[in-house]
């Protein structure tokens, strides 16, 4: 691991994301976003790709996935997260047939594009 990559405390994550510290801790206790790191007096630290994994998290949750499901895909590295987009939504949500609805596509198309624009910003600006 880089000792002198950029880290961010809980505050400056939950600010980066427009979250609130009370979401990273419970993220933290349920083990969807565990820390990579810990300063000397045991305060979380997150480095960048905590930071794209939270983006992911987000961005999922904008599209009504449950926190088990978010769990269960972002460790899952044989699941196509481009089949959210494409309309195959929250495995644990799927209606008749695996799929969502059109109307459910539209609103991950439009969650994609206006919605998550804030968030997706702010996390591209502290990463880059």
């Amino acid at each position: 691991m880089d000792t002198n990559a950029k880290t961010y405390t809980v505050s400056e994550a939950a600010r980066l994301a427009h979250v609130t510290v009370r979401t990273l801790h419970h993220y933290d206790a349920i083990g969807l976003l565990v820390p990579s790191q810990r300063s000397a007096s045991g305060y979380r630290l997150y480095t960048d790709a905590d930071l794209r994994r939270l983006h992911q998290i987000l961005l999922l949750r904008e599209l009504g996935f449950s926190l088990e499901s978010i769990g269960r895909v972002l460790d899952d590295p044989s699941y196509d997260r481009a089949d959210v987009v494409r309309g195959g939504g929250d495995p644990d949500e799927r209606g008749a047939g695996g799929r969502v609805t059109c109307a459910s596509r539209l609103s991950i198309t439009f969650l994609l594009q206006w919605r998550c624009v804030a968030r997706a910003t702010a996390l591209r600006t502290a990463v880059s």
